[in-house]
């Protein structure tokens, strides 16, 4: 009986291991990270995004800020009123917890990536 038990365990903790793994950080502009000059929409457009995946967002934080925001607020530029919402520590990470679209914006510089 206990060696039933502690294969169902290993059967359970076997079947998560690949998804706990599965996700991926990316760094937000990659060797540039987030900052004026780069092509967001670019550095996007071959990677697939999936819930559990981390986006890192590295700036200097004197010129630069991150603000989490919904695809309505995106689009229409507006930064939140939601302070909760700002990072501003030049190394942020924002874990994606929901599908469908979210954006990023920078209000100091105007940058903004859709994921």
């Amino acid at each position: 009986m206990a060696i039933h038990h502690s294969l169902v365990i290993f059967a359970i903790v076997a079947l998560m291991v690949p998804a706990i793994s599965l996700a991926t950080d990316f760094v937000v502009g990659d060797d540039y990270g987030w900052t004026l000059g780069i092509n967001y929409e670019e550095w996007a457009k071959d990677k697939q995004f999936f819930v559990g995946d981390t986006l890192v967002f590295t700036y200097n934080a004197t010129f630069h800020n991150v603000y989490k925001m919904n695809g309505d607020d995106f689009r229409s530029c507006t930064v939140p009123s939601n302070n909760s919402l700002v990072f501003f520590t030049g190394h942020d990470t924002i874990k994606l917890a929901t599908t469908g679209m979210n954006g990023t914006f920078a209000a100091s510089s105007a940058i903004a990536i859709l994921g």
